[in-house]
């Protein structure tokens, strides 16, 4: 026999002694973590990939499968399978192994290795799930070790005198809800009681009283309502967040490993974090006093005046403006496509123009001067910097605040537009992909400002403007009070504010620092995931503070990833020293999207 048949011959057994298979992640599994509806392969064709195995996935904690799905593709030989199970914490986790699992089957079959919390210990626990796969005679053994954790939370309600957990899981009330309930029921009965003696009451006076307490005055409109209790959050799933704490400013690159991000990390891996401003924030305004309006009023005809002559390097004649379609109108604003014409720089630029109606009042025309002006001379691709201005002294003649234009406009309708897919008018949908882009190019942006020292103070996607190839710029808030007016409350004080996107801080002592900016950061990356839905829409404004100091938090959307969640709730950290800066956001975010690019 030759050396070329005693070749064959080889060949033709080592394609006896091993099998192809596959391996992997179905589309529904994946979507529940990753937040992407596709196959996530684990060995392919019988080649594995490293990367996706050795890749540790969170189980949810309200899931109890560890899913696979597997199939053998090359039915000249059987496929043996061995499965162990190794858990680093012992008694936390009830684990179950279907006996069926010896071979690979020829069609494809899910099957599921339950990991079911016991509830006697609480933490993460880590589950290393082997599969030793043998082919023909026991030879070419294959090795697969997949990493898995879960979180489980202790309760000593379930445990028995000797010390093993029940079987039916049931979550019992504890001692504070007892409480509530009976000062509850306690509040119930003297309402009750003080209801029907103010109506024996009110039926004993006579006519002439009953007109008297009528004219009575009522309370103020803006002395705030009494607090209640909160109320859970629609449209998601209501909790109480425990937010991880941050001891410091950013984390070590060696613990996060390599990023694309050479805007933030240096040629030494150090990253630069400057220290939050407290007092250079931008669109800084005057507060007027509701009882004594005339106290302020020279303070404000200083700023005006000031603001004025900030801007007239950037003057323009307004007959160089022609205005086109109105894209956007409030009570006493609009937002108009407009076109800069002449024969000067700038000639056929597309812009956008803002500006305010006839029936505006001055202090309102000099309001958009103001926070349309906050990010002048800023130079950065993630920044809409105002590029010309146009005024005039003449009274029935309003200020124009023109801007560089994006053709897709404001992101939250955008967002809201992307809900269905003929919506925006383009032929790509937007992904959980396109999503994290965006939020990567907002938390760019705002590392610009927070490099200069600089707060924005209402960051949200209502304050961001897209185009078609999905490039985000942040813009001002100019009159965005009254182009969305169900995203700003007044609390008292005769000042609209963003309640729901502003941290605990600037609630209760109106304080702005980079770290409340990060917070908003967290409300926006929420408002990206769920396409522009309205964060804690359920909870009354005066009700805010009592609710976050409470420990209470936006749930998780649907179809968001546990790891993406995480950064969420880094934002929104009750004390500002324990969030990360943006270029620690900035690092996270992308080592998730790394992840969620490569493997799927």
């Amino acid at each position: 026999m030759s050396l070329w048949s005693y070749l064959c011959a080889f060949l033709a057994c080592v394609e006896l002694c091993c099998g192809d298979y596959n391996m992997y992640m179905n589309s529904t599994e994946s979507k529940k973590i990753f937040g992407y509806a596709a196959n996530f392969y684990f060995v392919r064709g019988g080649r594995i990939k490293p990367n996706a195995v050795g890749h540790p996935i969170n189980v949810p904690t309200s899931e109890d499968c560890i899913s696979f799905t597997w199939e053998a593709t090359n039915l000249k030989n059987k496929l043996h399978v061995a499965i162990s199970i190794i858990l680093n914490v012992s008694k936390m986790v009830d684990i179950r192994v279907p006996s069926s699992l010896r071979t690979i089957p020829n069609k494809k079959k899910d099957f599921c290795i339950t990991a079911t919390c016991t509830h006697e210990k609480e933490g993460f626990v880590a589950i290393d799930v082997h599969f030793n796969i043998t082919g023909f005679g026991g030879d070419n053994i294959t090795n697969l070790q997949f990493k898995r954790t879960k979180y489980c939370e202790k309760d000593i309600r379930l445990a028995s005198k000797d010390g093993r957990v029940t079987n039916s899981y049931s979550v019992a009330l504890d001692d504070s809800k007892f409480v509530y309930v009976g000062v509850a029921i306690a509040c119930a009965v003297i309402v009750t009681l003080a209801v029907t003696i103010a109506v024996l009451h009110v039926q004993s006076i006579p006519k002439s009283d009953k007109n008297k307490q009528r004219d009575q005055p009522r309370r103020p409109v803006g002395q705030p309502p009494r607090l209640v209790a909160p109320r859970v959050v629609q449209n998601t799933r209501p909790m109480n967040l425990t937010v991880p704490v941050l001891r410091h400013t950013y984390l070590p690159p060696e613990r996060l490993g390599p990023v694309g991000c050479p805007a933030t990390v240096l040629p030494n891996n150090e990253v630069i974090v400057p220290k939050p401003a407290e007092t250079s924030t931008i669109g800084n305004q005057i507060p007027q006093d509701p009882l004594h309006p005339e106290d302020t009023l020279p303070l404000r005809e200083k700023r005006n005046k000031e603001i004025r002559e900030k801007l007239q390097d950037i003057v323009l004649d307004r007959l160089r403006v022609s205005l086109g379609e109105i894209l956007q109108e409030g009570t006493f604003g609009k937002i108009y496509e407009g076109v800069v014409t002449g024969p000067e720089d700038g000639e056929g630029q597309n812009v956008f123009v803002k500006t305010v109606s006839e029936k505006a009042s001055d202090e309102q025309a000099s309001l958009l001067l103001a926070e349309g002006s906050m990010l002048k001379g800023l130079n950065h691709q993630n920044i809409c910097s105002i590029a010309y201005v146009c005024l005039s002294e003449e009274e029935v003649a309003r200020p124009f605040v023109v801007t560089p234009s994006m053709n897709q406009g404001n992101l939250k309708n955008f967002l809201k537009k992307s809900r269905t897919p003929e919506g925006t008018g383009l032929e790509k949908s937007v992904t959980t992909r396109d999503l994290i882009d965006m939020a990567l190019q907002i938390a760019n942006g705002m590392l610009y400002l927070e490099m200069r020292s600089l707060v924005h103070k209402d960051l949200a996607t209502r304050n961001c403007l897209i185009d078609d190839e999905f490039h985000i710029k942040i813009t001002d808030c100019a009159l965005s009070r009254d182009l969305f007016p169900m995203d700003y409350h007044c609390l008292g004080d005769n000042e609209n504010k963003p309640v729901k996107w502003m941290a605990v801080e600037s609630l209760e002592q109106h304080r702005f620092t980079t770290a409340s900016d990060v917070w908003s950061f967290g409300v926006t990356l929420w408002e990206l995931i769920t396409l522009g839905q309205q964060p804690y829409n359920s909870i009354d404004a005066f009700e805010m503070v009592f609710y976050l100091k409470n420990g209470h938090r936006l749930g998780q959307p649907t179809g968001c990833p546990d790891d993406l969640f995480t950064i969420m709730g880094y934002c929104w950290a009750l004390s500002g020293e324990e969030r990360p800066g943006f270029a620690q956001l900035l690092i996270l975010l992308t080592k998730f999207f790394n992840a969620l690019i490569q493997f799927i």
